[in-house]
């Protein structure tokens, strides 16, 4: 008897400390800074998306990038009006193009990175990121800095 609650007791806590670990915060963030790489301090905060190619952002294409410094950050976006965030890692390195100085690569939960020419303007309250997309061009996002998640995000129980 006392081998069969000795086998529950260990079962119980291998499963417990699988599902725990599964749920916290262990994302990991991008390769760490080094020569090339870097995370640039100027993209900290949260930036809201008002822009793409030119044109105005529809209600249903809005999405936020968070950047909290050292490589992590959330993404917060809606996909049939359902509002969504999940981790991201991100780290910086100079460009080697001449459309900007710096690049960032971001990484969304379980994807590659994409990596994307990133400035600034308006005394840095506004962040363009542009990136080459077969079929698309170059595509253009501009990010206005905002204090605080557009509404869809800010439902009762949602992250602050």
């Amino acid at each position: 008897m006392k081998k069969i609650y000795t086998w529950l007791l260990l079962s119980a806590s291998l499963i417990c400390s699988v599902a725990l670990t599964s749920c916290g915060d262990n994302w990991v963030p991008g390769p760490a800074p080094g020569y090339d790489d870097f995370y640039d301090p100027a993209l900290t905060g949260l930036w809201e998306l008002t822009e793409i190619n030119g044109g105005y952002v529809l209600p249903s294409e809005v999405n936020c990038l968070e950047f909290n410094g050292n490589g992590r950050g959330w993404y917060y976006y809606l996909r049939g009006g359902t509002p969504y965030e999940e981790p991201m890692s991100y780290w910086c390195q100079y460009s080697v193009n001449n459309v900007s100085d710096f690049q960032v690569n971001i990484r969304y939960s379980g994807s590659s990175p994409s990596t994307m020419n990133y400035w600034f303007s308006h005394g840095g309250n506004y962040l363009y990121m542009e990136w080459y997309s077969y079929g698309h061009g170059v595509v253009t996002y501009v990010y206005r800095s905002v204090s605080s998640l557009p509404r869809p995000w800010q439902a009762p129980g949602a992250r602050p």
